[in-house]
């Protein structure tokens, strides 16, 4: 048998091998299950290898960088939760602490790139699974990236990769809990309930309440009712934030076992209430445009009308709030700026004027219509003028000229 004969047998083989036991997509080995899921679609500076026959893969990258493996996933189910997953091992990697993880373009998740990278360190030859959810836009589609090191986290050397795995959550240890009218959602880890002791009639009254506030929420923003009439909440993932408000709205795993102490439907709600927590969140995702690329026309501050309408929001359902609700220190007579010091300003002013709460679903629902992408300059003007013509409330002489100062300052910088 000559060379070239032995050559074709090789290869022969090699791909009834690798028709058995998995498919080659752009250089990424899958199994077949993963494959029908995702399509690579680039993985530039990384020359990648297959790895055994259970599915995997080595990479090497082409110098001491970092990099990213796009990922495109056909059409799953739409609007539903998904966990992505691949195990990666670093030994061979040249690094010091390397973040890695999933970030996404999905249209709508807003926040898929501010999640909570996993660190691992290459000395140490630490290997982990790295891993977090997703929910399918309305089509079922959507593009990823797995993150290897960033800007000020390089590598290089060799990292080997696992077959990527799409699995429903619900399949995959997740629990799913839907509110009695549909409108508010949780999807929480069976671990973290069964460690942290929380029982599902907790969880119940949790979501019970919150589409209370849900309701008072689509009157206080003028009507309106966002994305698809229903609220999720994804307490899965590690955040730098206590909250990420989008589609879903993300709550920092790391924040459970503080945000579900003590007595969860007390009528007494301060700042770290889970009710004033939660409902904050589900305030800001009526702040946004309908095509989710900007925000409303009255936001000139995101976080004092998160506030402010999840504060009506409460009151609204019978709720009384604690004095400390607000942090007004510094105040903004001090040239600081703080949004919470102008917010207890506006209500003091408004209960002066004995105004109804009608007030609030008036002004969002006019000013709502204004250019989403006016400045904060703008639409802080916008509000100024319809408080002192609808309201009789001269913000500017209430605030007192140390303070109107404060405030025109800040929303220039915006």
């Amino acid at each position: 048998m000559n060379r070239k004969s032995l050559k074709i047998i090789i290869l022969i083989i090699g791909i009834a091998i690798f028709s058995f036991t998995g498919i080659l997509l752009h250089g990424i080995y899958f199994d077949k299950e993963a494959a029908a899921s995702y399509k690579i679609t680039d993985h530039s500076g990384l020359k990648v290898e297959p790895l055994g026959s259970q599915g995997g893969c080595c990479l090497y990258p082409e110098r001491h960088g970092y990099y990213a493996v796009s990922l495109q996933w056909k059409e799953e189910e739409p609007l539903q939760y998904y966990e992505v997953s691949t195990f990666l091992d670093t030994t061979d990697a040249i690094c010091l602490d390397l973040p890695l993880g999933f970030t996404g373009n999905l249209q709508n998740d807003i926040n898929a790139w501010r999640l909570q990278p996993l660190m691992l360190s290459g000395e140490e030859g630490t290997a982990a699974t790295v891993k977090r959810v997703i929910l399918t836009d309305e089509y079922g589609k959507g593009e990823q990236k797995l993150l290897l090191g960033d800007e000020s986290h390089k590598w290089s050397g060799r990292m080997q990769a696992g077959p990527l795995q799409l699995r429903k959550c619900i399949d995959s240890g997740y629990l799913l809990w839907t509110s009695d009218d549909g409108k508010i959602e949780f999807l929480m880890l069976r671990e973290d309930l069964q460690k942290l002791g929380i029982s599902e009639e907790t969880i119940q009254k949790l979501m019970k309440e919150l589409s209370k506030l849900r309701e008072s929420l689509v009157y206080l923003s003028g009507d309106y009712e966002p994305f698809d009439g229903k609220t999720r909440f994804v307490f899965t993932e590690e955040l730098t934030f206590t909250g990420l408000a989008g589609n879903p709205i993300y709550i920092n795993r790391l924040a459970l076992e503080q945000l579900f102490q003590g007595e969860l439907t007390s009528q007494l709600v301060g700042r770290n209430h889970p009710l004033f927590v939660l409902c904050h969140e589900m305030s800001h995702t009526f702040d946004f445009s309908e095509d989710l690329e900007g925000e409303c026309g009255y936001t000139f501050d995101r976080e004092l009308f998160a506030s402010l309408k999840a504060i009506y929001a409460l009151e609204l359902c019978g709720y009384q709030l604690e004095f400390d609700l607000l942090r007004v220190v510094p105040g903004i007579e001090t040239g600081v700026y703080n949004y919470e010091s102008l917010l207890a300003l506006i209500l003091k002013g408004v209960e002066e004027k004995q105004l109804p709460e009608s007030w609030l679903h008036d002004i969002t629902k006019e000013l709502r219509r204004t250019d989403i992408n006016a400045g904060a300059n703008v639409k802080y003007d916008l509000f100024v003028k319809w408080m002192k013509e609808h309201a009789d409330l001269d913000l500017q002489e209430y605030l007192g000229e140390k303070g109107w100062d404060t405030v025109v300052k800040a929303m220039k910088k915006e």
